[in-house]
C-alpha cells in the first residue's frame, strides 16, 4: 500500500468509497435511511434533536458548540483583548449617548399600548381560538368594543391612524390647510367660498329656473343655468348681484358690459317689488 492509499479518506455513511479532500461524505449519502440520524423519514440534529437537512448532521446553532466551533481552544492574545476593553470603554458609563436619559411619558404610554394584550410568557400566552368571537370577554355583537372615527366627517378610520396618526380619515387629510397644496385658501379665486353650489341653486329657483334674457327654461339646455354677477365683481356674492342665464346669453355679457348692467339692475327691482 503506497503513500497516496493510505492518506486517503473514505466516505463517512461506510460505504467505503473514497471522498474529495476535505470532504466527509459523497453528495447524497446522507438522503434518507443512509443519514446515521434518520428517525422515521425526518433527519434530527445529532446534539439537540432538532430537524435538519438529509445533507447535515447538527443544526446551524449545534454545529458551533463546543468542539464543532472552529473557534473552540483558541483564546485572544492580550493586544486583542486591550483593544476589546478599550473599545467598550466608549459606550459605558457617561460616555453612553443614552446615559442619564429617561423616556418621556408620551413613550412609555405607546409602549403601553403596542405591548397591550401581548403575552411573553407561553404560560399565560392565550391559545389560538380562545378569544374568538363569542370566546373573547369584549364580544359585543360582532362589533370591537372600541371604534374610531374621523375628526371631520366622521368616517371609521383605523385605530394606528386614531392613536398615532392625526386622527382624520384618507380624504379629510388632505383637505383645507391640511392639503400640501395650501395657499391660504385662494383655490375659488377670484371667487368667494360663499358663491357655491347651493347660492346658485337659490338664485335659480328666484328666477323660475329661466334664462333672464331669452326666458329658454332650464330644462330644454344641456346644463344648468349659469349664475352671472350683474356689476362684474366676482368678489361680490350678494343676492342681489346674481342673475341667472343660460350659456348663449352669458357669453353676450363679454360685451357692452354698461347695457347688461341698466337690464339687470332694472329685473332686480321688479324681483323685489313683487315679493320674489
Amino acid at each position: 500500500m503506497n503513500l497516496s492509499e493510505m492518506s486517503a479518506k473514505t466516505c463517512e455513511c461506510g460505504c467505503g468509497q473514497e471522498v474529495n479532500k476535505g470532504s466527509r461524505f459523497i453528495l447524497g449519502h446522507l438522503k434518507g435511511k443512509n443519514n446515521p440520524n434518520f428517525k422515521g423519514g425526518l433527519p434530527h440534529c445529532k446534539d439537540c434533536g432538532k430537524l435538519i437537512s438529509y445533507n447535515a448532521i447538527f443544526c446551524a446553532s449545534c454545529f458551533r458548540k463546543s468542539k464543532n466551533n472552529p473557534m473552540y481552544g483558541k483564546t485572544h492574545t492580550s493586544e486583542a483583548r486591550a483593544k476589546i476593553r478599550e473599545s467598550r470603554k466608549k459606550y459605558t458609563g457617561e460616555n453612553h449617548p443614552l446615559y442619564g436619559k429617561h423616556p418621556s411619558k408620551e413613550t412609555l404610554e405607546k409602549k403601553s399600548r403596542a405591548l397591550k394584550g401581548k403575552h411573553l410568557s407561553p404560560a399565560t400566552e392565550f391559545k389560538e381560538g380562545d378569544c374568538v368571537g363569542n370566546k373573547n370577554p369584549h364580544y359585543k355583537d360582532g362589533r370591537c368594543s372600541k371604534q374610531y372615527y374621523c375628526k371631520d366627517c366622521g368616517k371609521k378610520i383605523h385605530y394606528i391612524t386614531a392613536l398615532y396618526g392625526d386622527g382624520f380619515c384618507m380624504s379629510c387629510t388632505c383637505k383645507g390647510e391640511r392639503s400640501p397644496h395650501w395657499k391660504g385658501g385662494i383655490s375659488n379665486a377670484p371667487y368667494t367660498f360663499n358663491f357655491n353650489d347651493e347660492l346658485k341653486e337659490l338664485i335659480r329657483k328666484r328666477d323660475n329656473y329661466k334664462c333672464q334674457i331669452c326666458n329658454c327654461p332650464e330644462i330644454e339646455n344641456i346644463q344648468k343655468l349659469s349664475i352671472h354677477h350683474i356689476d362684474y365683481n366676482k368678489s361680490n356674492p350678494s343676492p342681489d348681484n346674481l342673475i341667472a342665464l343660460c350659456k348663449s346669453c352669458h357669453s353676450k355679457t363679454n360685451f357692452n358690459p354698461e347695457y347688461w348692467v341698466k337690464l339687470f339692475k332694472e329685473k332686480i327691482n321688479e324681483f323685489c317689488t313683487n315679493g320674489v
